[in-house]
């Protein structure tokens, strides 16, 4: 009797012991409310800031009126559906957008930048380089390339069929890969006292 006794007390510690674990464990995630940032469910933010990175830089690159069209191929090549909106709330691309209100709230209290005193239009690549005709023709031409080289990329058909992570890493292999001939290509084109400007800018 002192033995089954003693057996049903630690099976019965054990279960309280779990159950006392288990609570605490949704007590931590609550409070310190644990999300996808969080070094305990992985480097999924760095994962996140890597693949808006490449949106970035593709939008960056494209015309406003070409938004949409690039951000549809983002989300084939992702299988995620992305969507831009301004700080305050409104979609950037697509009037449909129906957000939902507690995500509306958290963009409508992020900080706002600080307001900065207006400045003169910055001068150009172009004219900040001082490129002669020759120069301007083989500078538009590179950038030619490289805009082509990034709408191949987003349409590459043989990324959808990768793995999500297997898809980011590729990605940013080829958009350095652009970047580096980008690069090459400037170099060739400028003289030495362009090159040192170029760098600074």
């Amino acid at each position: 009797m002192n033995i089954r006794s003693t057996l049903f007390t630690k099976i019965l510690a054990w279960f309280f012991l779990n159950l006392l674990l288990i609570g605490g464990v949704i007590w931590v995630v609550y409070e310190f409310q644990i999300g996808p940032a969080s070094p305990f469910v992985g480097p999924s933010e760095q994962r996140v800031h890597q693949v808006a990175q490449v949106i970035s830089g593709g939008l960056t690159n494209s015309l406003r009126e070409d938004w949409p069209n690039e951000l549809k191929k983002y989300s084939e090549i992702y299988n995620v559906n992305f969507h831009l909106v301004g700080i305050d709330g409104q979609s950037l691309v697509d009037d449909s957008l129906k957000m939902p209100d507690e995500i509306r709230n958290k963009i409508a209290n992020l900080p706002r930048p600080r307001s900065r005193p207006s400045r003169e239009k910055r001068p150009s690549l172009v004219e900040q380089l001082k490129l002669d005709e020759e120069q301007l023709e083989k500078y538009s031409a590179a950038r030619l390339v490289r805009e082509q080289a990034f709408r191949s990329m987003w349409t590459n058909s043989v990324l959808r069929e990768l793995s999500r992570e297997e898809r980011i890493t590729k990605s940013r292999e080829l958009f350095g890969e652009i970047m580096q001939e980008y690069r090459m290509k400037m170099d060739e084109l400028l003289n030495e006292e362009q090159r040192k400007k170029y760098e600074e800018i």
